[in-house]
């Protein structure tokens, strides 16, 4: 992870990559940990009264989908972010939370705060092989988050 925050040991169990599946899939699994789906391609974890958004944890719970897309179907991977995409997110989230703090209103704080990235690359973990030239290699970004409106409590 990059910019782990200073309670190591609250963030340590996301060191690894996760992937959403189902509650059936999640008992075959050793490991499976608990958390909330939030929207079709992220999750909430909870560990040690915090919660921790997943951005990019696999699409619903079919994990990392290739898809056909563009007019010649070139092939698009679903449910994870890109390592642009998630530096820019990572560093608007930060930049968001900075502008806030900077407006001195105490009583108004960012949903999220950045934590840093995971990368996939087991191959087990994809669901398919990477023999695909070009295809980029998958993100997930991870957050601290307060809230989130999936949960009802924005």
């Amino acid at each position: 992870l990059n910019n782990l925050s200073n309670d190591r040991k609250s963030t340590q169990i996301l060191l690894k990559p996760f992937l959403k599946c189902n509650q059936k899939e999640s008992r075959s699994l050793s490991g499976s940990l608990v958390a909330v789906a939030s929207g079709k391609r992220s999750a909430i974890m909870f560990a040690k009264e915090k919660s921790f958004r997943l951005k990019g944890c696999g699409n619903l719970d079919q994990g990392f989908l290739l898809e056909e897309k563009g007019d010649h179907g070139e092939l698009s991977l679903r449910g994870c972010m890109f390592e642009q995409t998630v530096q820019r997110e990572l560093y608007m989230t930060q930049r968001v939370g900075r502008a806030i703090v900077d407006t001195g209103i105490r009583h108004i704080q960012c949903a999220n705060t950045s934590l840093g990235l995971s990368q996939y690359t087991d191959k087990e973990c994809l669901g398919f092989e990477i023999q695909y030239p070009g295809l980029p290699t998958p993100y997930c970004g991870i957050f601290e988050t307060v809230g989130d409106r999936r949960l009802g409590d924005h």
